[in-house]
């Protein structure tokens, strides 16, 4: 069966990660593993709830920030997807943000 980016097919790919940073070791950008757990969590990503006292002041948007929340902690968690392997490449020699 041909791959259709349409949600009707799982693709997968498994990918040496660790080969994937060893081949661009020479050309003077940075590879490094971490996971996503790691990543997200430098972009900004938690999983912390917000504080129960937003329930009483702003229900509708406790509930958004809750629901926010759950969908970050699913992401992380450990043992789960925050499990995932992640590559990050530097773009420009020894340029990080």
């Amino acid at each position: 069966m041909e791959p259709v980016p349409d949600g009707s097919r799982d693709l997968t790919a498994h990918v040496a990660l660790d080969a994937c940073a060893a081949a661009t070791a020479g050309l003077g950008a940075g590879a490094e593993l971490l996971d996503q757990r790691t990543a997200l969590r430098e972009l900004g990503v938690s999983g912390e709830r917000p504080p129960l006292s937003r329930a009483s002041t702003d229900p509708a948007g406790y509930v958004r920030a809750l629901a926010s929340a759950g969908e970050a902690a699913e992401l992380t968690a450990r043992g789960g997807l925050g499990d995932f392997g992640w590559l990050r490449q530097w773009v420009a020699p020894g340029v990080r943000p």
